[in-house]
């Protein structure tokens, strides 16, 4: 292992303006972890060198060269029939009818399935980390290590993968919401766009049954965290439903749960008790007694059938259980959300369109990366 610092590698200066405590121990502490019986403090210097660097020099000049801007457009699976539209926030939605109009770029469609696709196209504008090669790549050519490289490239492509997932997340939000529908990520194809000269969406004139999520769409944002977590469990009880509902009370359980979380974290409230918790959110985001009363009942019904085996009426979940699901409790979720979108949107903590993306990493990138990485239970089982 070479635990030399190159002499040659670039630097930005020793203020570290940009290279805050909580980042500087985020990345501290994990790259003594992921060196292990190799760590040194040469090479420790070396990473926060790197980061200065990446922070101060590469990224706003990354930013600034329009020819690293594309629109990348895909289609989603579970979207057949909807049809949408959406702009704003860096967020494209158009009607599949829209393909061959608007969307002239090297898709990795078949032919038979360009004539196929009927979901909607959902575009994103890629961010300054979504790069076209490895992030490796980039600390080798300047002269970083190895170690440093890999290490940097294991942080930064999860960091790249969250925040550009983040805005497909609020396209599947909406559609959560207002059709209580679930949405994912894996449609038929994906494609892209150059927008190194001004890209100009098409007027388009909305059908009858072609419906505008722009407003819902410009209201979420899945960059935080909490709104990113709730869409998740909304559309994985979504998708749950048409199966079985003892696979969907728990996710839309935890969906309430996480947006409590949010709303009374920034309401700086000190309550501990998960029912009173629940009870507390609900009348800051101006739920009234009877959704407050549907939410205790999801609890009770997730403590008693899903959180562990239940011990009684475990065949007859869906005959008993059915219609509360379908006719209150998912209505209530749903809307839950919806006012936590604007909520957040009131109390916003991360930026939903980020215009600096080193001042971003900056100041956030110790908490999403310790989120994003995590220290998830390792498999006992061997996986090939």
């Amino acid at each position: 292992m070479n635990d030399v610092v190159n002499s040659n590698i670039p630097t930005a200066g020793t203020d570290e303006k940009l290279l805050t405590p909580p980042l500087k121990g985020f990345l501290t502490a994990n790259f003594k972890k992921y060196m292990a019986d190799d760590f040194s403090n040469d090479l420790l210097q070396q990473l926060l060198n790197s980061w200065n660097w990446w922070l101060e020099d590469f990224l706003p000049k990354y930013q600034q060269d329009k020819s690293n801007n594309y629109l990348i457009v895909r289609d989603f699976n579970n979207s057949d029939n909807l049809n949408l539209y959406a702009n704003g926030n860096d967020i494209v939605v158009l009607p599949a009818r829209e393909y061959n109009k608007s969307f002239p770029g090297p898709f990795r469609f078949s032919n038979s399935e360009r004539d196929d696709i009927q979901s909607p196209l959902i575009g994103v504008v890629l961010n300054p980390f979504g790069l076209t090669y490895r992030y490796d790549h980039v600390f080798q050519s300047n002269g970083y290590s190895d170690e440093i490289s890999f290490f940097n490239d294991s942080l930064l492509s999860l960091f790249n993968q969250y925040i550009y997932r983040a805005y497909y997340i609020n396209v599947i939000g909406a559609v959560n919401i207002i059709y209580s529908s679930s949405m994912h990520f894996m449609g038929k194809g994906i494609g892209s766009i150059s927008l190194e000269t001004e890209y100009t969406l098409p007027n388009i004139k909305l059908g009858k049954t072609e419906k505008d999520i722009s407003p819902l769409v410009n209201t979420i944002n899945s960059i935080d965290p909490h709104i990113n977590r709730a869409v998740y469990y909304l559309n994985a009880a979504l998708e749950f439903s048409n199966q079985d509902y003892s696979f969907c009370i728990t996710p839309l359980e935890n969906c309430a749960t996480v947006i409590s979380d949010m709303v009374l974290d920034r309401s700086s409230s000190k309550e501990a008790s998960h029912p009173k918790r629940i009870s507390e959110a609900t009348h800051i985001l101006g739920l009234n007694a009877a959704d407050l009363n549907v939410l205790k009942d999801l609890y009770d019904l997730r403590n008693h059938q899903t959180s562990h085996p239940s011990i009684y009426q475990w065949w007859d979940l869906n005959e008993y259980a059915g219609s509360f699901m379908e006719e209150h409790a998912f209505p209530v979720v749903r809307n839950m959300l919806r006012l936590a979108c604007k909520y957040e949107q009131d109390n916003r903590l991360f930026d939903a369109k980020i215009t600096d993306w080193s001042s971003f990493l900056s100041i956030h990138g110790a908490q999403l990366l310790k989120l994003i990485r995590g220290n998830a239970p390792e498999f006992r089982t061997s996986i090939e």
